[in-house]
């Protein structure tokens, strides 16, 4: 049954988390997606559904966008505050015997669920990773850096609310071109997750600008406790990813049972930009 598919909410006390369920078999473990942003609900990995014909797969949205309740005090929007929502979603399922995948942000806060929780998930899959924000920082100015030289300059030596708007715009929009997604034109999945973004968790926990953060999450790094995941890790990423192919080699040698999968036409979205090939490698991965 997979175009089976059901939603409810998980209730708590601040407010009411939105969640999907596709597929009807349960023969198999399912498959938990936990997305980036922070803020950028489930919509842009809707695609991974093509796998609810072997397994259910589980999409929410965290709280503050999407679906999900917006809440009035954006002091809430912390590591630990989603940590607490994503086990309480899975306590409210009833899951124990599941796979986990994060994407983006959601791979740090995948990645800190299993390290803090102890309901653990079967396996691990972390894609486009951000696990380190000095790590990612330091892959974006190495990226920047292999810019056209004025566009490089722009980046680097100003910030947009000291430059003309439409030159920090011209200079960031290279980058994304590049780096976030390569196509012509963004897919509907990403137009969707934009139009239902949560500004205030964004702002909050990265602050409002991509490449200089100064929210919440700016010196957050797990890459200490890696060590400690003791379940299969993937790692996957685009050749021309933010969470570049060297950052996977970073964390993938700090994890015991681990293997890396680089997708070699892709940026930030390979679920997008290659999704047969993506699909069959989460199957491959989640076959056992």
């Amino acid at each position: 049954m997979p175009n089976m598919k059901t939603e409810g909410y998980l209730k708590n006390k601040e407010g009411k988390t939105w969640y999907e369920i596709y597929g009807g078999n349960k023969t198999k473990p399912p498959l938990l997606v936990v997305h980036g942003g922070p803020g950028f609900p489930h919509d842009y990995l809707q695609p991974l559904a093509k796998l609810a014909d072997e397994r259910q797969i589980i999409f929410y949205d965290q709280l503050g966008c999407g679906k999900s309740d917006r809440l009035p005090n954006n002091d809430h929007w912390t590591l630990e505050f989603f940590v607490e929502e994503l086990d309480s979603l899975i306590k409210h399922l009833s899951l124990d015997k599941f796979h986990l995948l994060g994407h983006s942000w959601g791979a740090m806060l995948a990645t800190e669920y299993c390290l803090e929780k102890k309901i653990k998930p079967l396996s691990l899959i972390l894609a486009s990773p951000l696990i380190s924000t000095p790590l990612w920082i330091s892959e974006m100015k190495r990226l920047i850096n292999k810019l056209s030289p004025s566009t490089r300059k722009i980046i680097l030596d100003n910030d947009k609310n000291n430059i003309d708007s439409s030159k920090y715009e011209s200079a960031t929009d290279e980058f994304y071109n590049r780096h976030f997604f390569r196509g012509k034109k963004e897919p509907q999945a990403i137009v969707r997750a934009r139009a239902k973004h949560g500004e205030g968790v964004y702002l909050t926990m990265w602050g409002d600008e991509e490449f200089r953060p100064t929210g919440n999450l700016k010196s957050t790094d797990l890459t200490s406790r890696l060590s400690e995941l003791n379940i299969p890790v993937l790692l996957t990423g685009g050749r021309f990813d933010e969470a570049t192919p060297e950052s996977l080699q970073t964390l993938a040698a700090l994890i015991k049972n681990s293997q890396i999968k680089v997708f070699e036409k892709s940026a930030h979205f390979p679920h997008l930009e290659e999704k047969d090939d993506y699909l069959q490698t989460l199957r491959k991965f989640l076959k056992p």
